[in-house]
């Protein structure tokens, strides 16, 4: 597959040759964004420090981590806060963090030892107390986890003894070691997050992990510093300055002038412009976020499935992928990325067919179209908002006429808590757990949050049924028989536009040595100056 797409626009703004200050100047200027940041930002500063500053295509907006429900946050909060357990970099196995070992008691009962003379950032020492009540905030209806049917399994957890916990699960939980690796099962300090207002848990983290807050502004920089009581290795980066920058032109720009060391979400087309500056190099891995874009099923004549199909034959993905993504994508039929487990070759994309596309709406009373509005987000995921505008054209040639909005991340994560987002909207999902249940049960679910806010309460009694057997059922090869039914419910039911799984760009100065990794966590303490 041919790797890049000359746009012409690219090519002649590239033989431009604009000076290191005017090419910032002119990308900032064009996204209303200001840079911040003092020029040539360096792996190590005048003071001898070392130094990274992030350029993320996204900011954030809550430190909460029970919270939480959007991986950029959690990829920050996870240099602060810890789990008991934490993926290795291949993602292959899972490996000790705040637990040093762990076996089951019973079907019902996982323990954990502990990892001992571990203290919070506050001063409180991490136990099986801190872990305990972890646990029991993050059920509490009050605390309103974003995520809490994903853990959903879990009833409770139960301290042995200083150091020693049990986990119990209300039925058999093959995926619970998972569920223990991320998002709302960080472990946080008991007496501060009981005590706390809530405006402060939410700006003022305190975790265990190897970088601790220094200072952040809603909407602005986020500076965290290496913490000198990390109970593991030193990280050799003391400072880590966050800053979103939405504009991927813009993130570009500040990258090849130094006034970032790194950049996530670069576009494709980017890629030799990075790699022959220089001063840094473009590094691709396939991504394990999956694209796919929500349907309000509340939003008239969404609520009909054969409208809801037809918008699935609308799209010329192959096309998308091709030329607006210069290559850089993988084609999906579902949530699910070939290395989970239960993946199902025999679940076939939906083909792109304009025709029956037509027929579809003819059928469901529609042989003149309908307008929806689409809420485009952009700089989540590389060329998001091309993208976007590709799908609309696209759905106007078989009659559907799209009002696109074009939104940042903030504003669509706000306003879907809210649910105010109607029609059709983008989404994605990076599966932490890098299993079945995390994609299907987490966005599909009647009781979900995702299918609450985002999809219009839609609502299939089978599905729920399935991938409920599916979450508690021990035998490897009956559990994925259920994800394989599940699959082929939501492609006739087609509460989404399904897409495809983006591959990861990250812009990486020179002067820093990092490998990154496929689950989009960004740790600093991997990095080192070059």
């Amino acid at each position: 597959m041919k790797r890049k797409h000359q746009d012409p626009l690219l090519a002649r703004l590239e033989s431009i040759q604009l000076s290191r200050r005017q090419l910032v100047k002119a990308a900032a200027g064009a996204a209303g964004v200001a840079l911040t940041a003092p020029l040539f930002a360096a792996a190590q500063t005048t003071s001898g420090e070392s130094r990274v500053i992030m350029g993320y295509g996204a900011s954030v907006y809550d430190l909460d981590p029970h919270k939480n429900s959007f991986t950029v946050q959690e990829s920050v909060l996870r240099n602060m806060y810890e789990c008991l357990v934490v993926f290795s970099p291949d993602l292959k196995t899972l490996e000790p963090q705040l637990a040093t070992e762990w076996k089951r008691i019973d079907d019902l009962t996982m323990q954990f030892k502990l990892r001992q003379g571990v203290k919070f950032h506050n001063g409180e020492d991490f136990d099986a107390e801190a872990v305990s009540y972890s646990v029991k905030r993050m059920l509490d209806p009050e605390t309103k986890a974003p995520f809490l049917s994903v853990y959903g399994s879990i009833v409770r957890a139960d301290v042995v003894d200083k150091f020693t916990v049990n986990v119990v699960t209300k039925k058999p939980d093959p995926a619970l070691l998972q569920r223990m690796s991320g998002f709302h099962t960080i472990i946080v300090p008991p007496k501060y997050f009981s005590t706390a207002k809530a405006e402060d848990l939410a700006t003022k983290p305190a975790g265990t992990g190897p970088y601790k807050l220094v200072s952040w502004v809603k909407d602005a920089d986020l500076v965290m510093e290496a913490n000198a009581n990390y109970w593991g290795p030193k990280p050799k980066i003391q400072r880590v300055i966050i800053r979103g920058i939405p504009e991927a032109g813009t993130r570009v720009a500040a990258l090849l002038a130094g006034d970032v060391d790194i950049i996530n979400a670069a576009p494709p087309d980017d890629i030799d412009r990075i790699n022959r500056s220089g001063r840094a190099k473009a590094i691709n891995i396939p991504g394990n976020r999956v694209v796919h874009y929500r349907i309000n099923v509340a939003t008239k004549p969404l609520d009909n499935k054969l409208v809801r199909q037809a918008m699935n034959y609308a799209v010329d993905w192959d096309s998308v992928i091709k030329y607006v993504l210069a290559g850089r994508g993988y084609r999906r039929a579902t949530l699910l990325n070939p290395w989970y487990q239960c993946y199902d070759t025999e679940v076939k994309p939906f083909p792109y067919d304009p025709e029956k596309a037509k027929d579809l709406l003819r059928q469901a009373g529609f042989p003149n179209g309908f307008q929806i509005t689409f809420h485009v987000v952009q700089g989540r995921v590389p060329k998001d908002k091309e993208v976007g505008e590709a799908m609309a054209g696209m759905f106007a040639k078989v009659g559907i006429r799209c009002n696109v909005r074009i939104i940042d991340v903030g504003t669509y994560v706000s306003q879907g808590a809210a649910g105010k987002l109607d029609g059709l909207m983008f989404g994605s999902h990076g599966n932490w757990m890098h299993e079945p249940d995390n994609s299907l049960h987490n966005n599909y679910f009647s009781a979900s949050q995702a299918s609450r806010m985002y999809r219009g309460g839609w609502k299939n009694e089978e599905f729920d049924r399935v991938v409920e057997q599916a979450r508690y059922e021990l035998d490897g090869s009956k559990r994925c028989q259920f994800y394989t039914q599940a699959q082929k419910i939501l492609m006739d039911e087609c509460p989404d536009v399904f897409a495809y799984a983006i591959e990861d760009v990250y812009g990486v100065n020179n002067r820093i040595k990092w490998t990154p990794r496929a689950d989009e966590m960004i740790w600093y303490k991997e990095m080192s100056p070059a």
